[in-house]
């Protein structure tokens, strides 16, 4: 088979360096690296176009639009920790050829470029059954006390520690040990994930 040309799109060095780790030893494809400000020029020559969403600055998401509604023969896939369904289901529409989280191996980034090379849709484990709502997330969210919840609405919505703690007249060590709860009941492995867990 031959090589595929991907190129990954990230603003985090040290998922790039993952990336290119895996990337480099893979027998199937051909990997180039680029960031959100420079990739338009580079894309001309990929087959598939890998965005990573992990740390979107203000205008990244507005870039992963306009790349989605370029009529260019690429194929896209999202890589992503997120699992708000507004946000998935706006890349599911905008007709997106791969999903993948960042909570699965490397190996099923690999198994989708593969797939959306072929012509075929992608989209993760995690990610199908969390549009198709198997993943039993609602109902954890759901068992989140009404501090939690009310936490939780604040982190979505870009609060610091210091800014919850404002607003709810609360310690920011008292903020830092509810994010420690939150983590556990949803089942993320760090309080980054919580932060891209919205």
């Amino acid at each position: 088979m031959k090589k595929i040309r991907v190129l990954f799109i990230s603003a985090q060095p040290s998922v790039m360096a993952a990336l290119l780790s895996f990337f480099t030893s893979d027998p199937l494809i051909l990997p180039d690296f680029d960031d959100y400000d420079n990739y338009d020029k580079h894309r001309k020559k990929h087959e598939v176009v890998v965005f990573d969403d992990g740390s979107l600055k203000s205008n990244e998401l507005e870039l992963i639009n306009n790349a989605l509604t370029i009529n260019e023969p690429y194929k896209k896939i999202l890589y992503t920790y997120s699992t708000d369904k507004d946000y998935l289901s706006l890349f599911e529409n905008e007709g997106i050829d791969g999903i993948v989280s960042k909570r699965a191996e490397i190996k099923i980034l690999e198994e989708a470029i593969i797939k959306v090379k072929e012509g075929e849709k992608y989209f993760c484990k995690h990610i199908n059954d969390f549009l198709s709502g198997k993943n039993g997330i609602e109902e954890k969210i759901k068992g989140l006390t009404y501090r939690e919840q009310e936490i939780m609405k604040l982190i979505k919505q870009g609060y610091t520690n210091q800014q919850i703690a404002d607003k709810l007249c609360l310690s920011v060590k008292t903020i830092e040990a509810h994010k420690e709860n939150l983590k556990k009941k949803l089942d993320l492995k760090s309080i980054k994930e919580l932060h891209s867990f919205f």
